[in-house]
């Protein structure tokens, strides 16, 4: 084996190291320790999704939507825009701060982009994922929110279907 074969075995088996100690990390709660080595991560394969998004579930797992957001459209502008799981996060975090925002401030149409583009992500995830059962969820509160009552009870209906709970609107 050439010296370049054995150097990239040690860069994986380095990356597989980190993310073995990520899941570890996480799994403690210690999300800010993950996120350091998730950084590291995206510093030797810039390109992996998936490395991208769970940078953003573990700054959402510390409470900074904000950070969130930006880590997954880093993951859609680097890799592709069609990865499933970074479209279906990044509908859910822009959701869960358009939901923050219009608690905070009552509706008053504010943050109705982050509301329209967490519903256009989530749908482009089910058209990647349909059996996606957290983004049908999702997807019929922001149709509920954008006053679209009846897709939100089509998704329910999904919801209701493929999990066989009784889940409505109150």
């Amino acid at each position: 084996m050439g010296k370049k074969a054995t150097s990239r075995k040690t860069l994986e088996q380095e990356k597989l190291s980190l993310r073995r100690e990520v899941e570890r990390l996480s799994g403690e709660g210690r999300h800010a320790d993950a996120i350091v080595l998730l950084k590291r991560l995206a510093e030797m394969s810039p390109r992996n999704p998936l490395i991208w998004n769970d940078l953003g579930v573990e700054y959402a797992a510390m409470g900074d939507l904000d950070e969130a957001i930006a880590a997954l459209r880093q993951g859609r502008a680097v890799y592709t825009p069609a990865f499933a799981p970074i479209l279906s996060n990044l509908g859910k975090f822009l959701l869960q701060r358009f939901l923050q925002d219009s608690n905070a401030i009552s509706d008053t149409g504010a943050g109705s982009e982050s509301l329209s583009e967490a519903i256009r992500l989530l749908n482009a995830s089910l058209d990647r994922d349909p059996e996606n059962l957290e983004a049908h969820a999702l997807l019929a509160v922001a149709q509920e929110r954008a006053g679209r009552k009846d897709i939100a009870a089509a998704h329910l209906r999904i919801v209701e279907s493929m999990s066989g709970s009784g889940v409505s609107f109150e």
